[in-house]
């Protein structure tokens, strides 16, 4: 999957102020005081409403979160049934990412930011700004995400069936620790602002320049298209697809 001339794909914003002034970060360290997944609170984290293409694989992820040890010891670190998005990504060392409304999920990106391992349920998604869609990027979504096939997850849906937890057990702890150095470098070119502890929490209202790897990257992809080493083949781009209907694909694969 690789972007045209013209098109250029870039991670979901998040422009919480929380994730980057250290107020979360210290949060979950007061309830983790001694965390015992590679640093992380948590060993998995999932939350997800029953919405998009693939209904079935979400219930299963749901079911095999709420089955966990990870649940419980969330539920008692915060004392909430209910644990927030950006509590779990931050507390956990894995986060489950399965399709949204597109093959691409919000969540997917957020979890690199909060320094969770991703484990990809998708088969359409591309990850942007490496070389799932830039051949000339020097980043790889092989050195921070898990991809598992949707396929494990049938079958899953009862606390006797662990098909995440099952796979991940598989993964030795060299190989963790290379996905979360790897975690840590994509998080700073996803992430569009830097850590700041001076920031306020609303970082738009209170107009924070973005200033995080992402939104560096994305003024060098424009500058090569405008201009740039893409201009030309842009211009044939625009050309061509003036000259034709382009059909769009509406479906994915779950």
């Amino acid at each position: 999957m690789l972007t045209h001339a013209c098109g250029a794909a870039v991670p979901y914003p998040n422009h919480d102020g929380i994730w980057f002034n250290g107020s979360l970060k210290s949060r979950i360290a007061a309830a983790f005081p001694a965390p015992t997944h590679h640093n992380r609170g948590v060993y998995m984290f999932y939350r997800g409403g029953s919405h998009g293409e693939c209904l079935p694989l979400r219930s299963s992820l749901k079911t095999e979160f709420s089955c966990s040890t990870s649940q419980t010891a969330l539920t008692g670190a915060f004392d909430t049934e209910d644990i927030a998005h950006e509590v779990g990504l931050n507390s956990a060392l894995f986060c489950p990412c399965p399709h949204g409304d597109s093959p691409s999920a919000k969540r997917m990106y957020d979890a690199v930011v909060a320094g969770c391992i991703p484990v990809v349920l998708s088969t359409d998604f591309g990850w942007s700004l490496t070389t799932d869609v830039d051949l000339f990027s020097d980043v790889g979504p092989e050195e921070f995400a898990v991809r598992i096939p949707s396929e494990v997850m049938k079958g899953g849906g009862e606390c006797e069936s662990m098909p995440v937890h099952d796979f991940l057990a598989s993964l030795g702890e060299k190989e963790i620790e290379r996905l979360l150095a790897g975690v840590e470098k994509a998080g700073k070119l996803f992430a569009y602002y830097k850590e700041d502890k001076d920031m306020t929490e609303t970082l738009l209202s209170d107009k924070y320049l973005p200033d995080g790897g992402a939104s560096e990257a994305i003024v060098r992809e424009l500058e090569k298209r405008v201009g740039g080493e893409r201009w030309r083949a842009c211009e044939r781009e625009r050309s061509e697809v003036a000259k034709e209907k382009v059909k769009e694909p509406n479906k994915f694969v779950c």
